[in-house]
């Protein structure tokens, strides 16, 4: 089984490979934990996502998995805070409170929003900051792994993505955030898998997505002028290098029967992130004001959104 782990210091979760009867205890030794060389095993605790209380470091993992989602994987952290102090700033105020390290930002953000005043519709261009750096994939970095013992706080700063991209050009801009450790973590994961086309070159760029049930679908995606205009997706066929014929594109569940649709149009999907979707619908600006492509979106978003569709199995 595959067990999600963060580390202090590290925002994105390692992926290991653990086995049911496995002890917690022993999975420090498969991941690079120590903070020092002499930290042992008795330094450190493992805490559940999300969860207060400390496990029993002689407990197996099944014992843990056994009362969840068979959907989630096990997402743990390894950690010598038990809570951390979270100082944020925003439009020249400043918000602190303690969170157990185990919560993750997702959670934190909730409790910021509402000390703010900022409803969750209004927030969707809000980030927060550390080390000048967004965090993204708030659900999967844990407050544990924004900070090291004895350092058990952390400042952030909560606002909207500037434009950093300074002159670099649309590849170059791509390549950053397909590198970045959320797109990695997608693939590790392995919900995406980057694909190579004979003789393909920018502005397009393939994917592989797995679906549910075994399956798997790619999308050829335009990045012409990304990412200041969205990307265009197509499911394709790579052997013949050609659209996917209307008959296999995936309409296996209601969400996948909304965005891809060949009756309305072979060469993209109706999403409100997809360029001539969005620019054949006048009235989606409005309409989808915060599900449509905008300033500081990335390729993460699309892939996100298809991907979730296609793993639905209802």
């Amino acid at each position: 089984m595959k067990v999600l782990i963060t580390i202090p210091g590290v925002h994105s979760p390692k992926i290991i490979d653990a086995e049911p009867n496995e002890k917690i205890g022993l999975l420090i030794k498969n991941v690079q934990a120590a903070e020092s060389n002499k930290d042992t095993l008795q330094d450190f605790e493992i805490t559940i996502k999300d969860h207060k209380e400390d496990l029993d470091k002689g407990l197996e993992l099944s014992t843990i998995v056994k009362n969840q989602d068979k959907s989630d994987r096990i997402h743990l952290l390894i950690h010598r805070c038990k809570k951390v102090k979270v100082t944020v700033t925003y439009s020249g105020r400043t918000f602190s409170d303690t969170f157990p390290s185990s919560f993750s930002m997702k959670k934190v953000q909730k409790k910021v929003f509402k000390e703010f005043g900022i409803h969750e519709n209004d927030g969707n261009d809000l980030f927060f900051w550390i080390n000048d750096q967004p965090i993204h994939n708030i659900e999967y970095v844990l407050l544990g792994g924004l900070t090291q013992y004895p350092v058990c706080s952390v400042e952030l700063k909560l606002g909207t993505k500037q434009d950093i991209n300074g002159f670099k050009s649309s590849e170059e801009i791509f390549k950053e955030h397909i590198e970045s450790d959320e797109f990695q973590l997608l693939e590790l994961l392995g919900k995406v898998i980057q694909v190579d086309q004979k003789d393909s070159q920018w502005p397009f760029f393939y994917l592989r997505f797995s679906a549910c049930l075994g399956r798997s679908f790619v999308l050829r995606f335009n990045l012409t002028d990304y990412p200041k205009q969205p990307p265009n997706g197509v499911p394709w066929d790579l052997e013949k290098n050609q659209i996917l014929i209307a008959e296999k594109w995936p309409r296996f569940n209601p969400r996948c029967c909304q965005i891809f649709r060949p009756e309305w149009n072979m060469n993209g999907l109706y999403l409100p992130l997809d360029r001539i979707a969005l620019n054949t619908h006048n009235n989606w600006g409005r309409k989808y004001a915060t599900e449509k492509w905008r300033d500081g979106d990335t390729i993460l978003k699309y892939v996100s959104e298809v991907s979730d569709a296609l793993n639905r199995l209802t």
